[in-house]
């Protein structure tokens, strides 16, 4: 990775707040990287910047390389004890979005996002019981959160302020961690 991009991506992924599941169970956090381990190989090879993106939430998570390297893995060759797993650890939770949103953050890392991407996205939302409400809601944050546009991130904060979804409350301070840098949530 040429220097440019070298800071390109370390002053994009700086983050003053961190990940909401960071502080969560070693389970749920294991189940979050798995799944995000999928969407990464999900069009057959794993990108720099994916790998990048993944290795980057592992250590926030205080997962172990050695443990993070374990799940791109099996990631590879998923089966459905895993994802059955990964339904168990987040069904119940607003993790369920998070783990939505940072899906669709790891499909476009490389610029590209696939068909089966956008597959494996939806996929992954009928698997965490999630209605078309939520999967367009989940769809449109993401949208916002990756867009330089200033108008897309006007969009995101207006977007959650007061939701609910599946019957649970959406904490603002829960979503600084995916804030345009140059919006601070209030």
């Amino acid at each position: 990775m040429a220097i440019l991009d070298l800071l390109k991506h370390i002053n994009n992924r700086e983050r003053v707040t961190p990940h909401p599941v960071v502080d969560k169970e070693i389970q749920i956090r294991q189940s979050f990287l798995l799944g995000l381990a999928m969407q990464a190989y999900a069009d057959g090879r794993l990108s720099d910047d994916e790998a990048h993106l993944f290795f980057d939430i592992a250590k926030a998570f205080q997962v172990a390389p050695g443990t993070a390297t374990s799940l791109l893995e099996q990631a590879k060759s998923p089966t459905e004890e895993i994802l059955e797993s990964i339904r168990r650890n987040l069904l119940h939770h607003k993790y369920k979005y998070y783990f939505l949103i940072d899906l669709h953050i790891m499909a476009r890392q490389d610029n590209h996002v696939s068909k089966v991407e956008s597959q494996v996205i939806e996929q992954f939302a009928k698997l965490l019981d999630m209605d078309s409400e939520e999967m367009s809601f989940v769809s449109d944050l993401a949208r916002a959160v990756i867009s330089n546009d200033p108008k897309d991130r006007k969009m995101w904060i207006n977007t959650f302020m007061g939701r609910q979804l599946g019957g649970q409350a959406l904490e603002t301070e829960e979503f600084e961690h995916y804030a345009p840098k140059d919006h601070a949530v209030e």
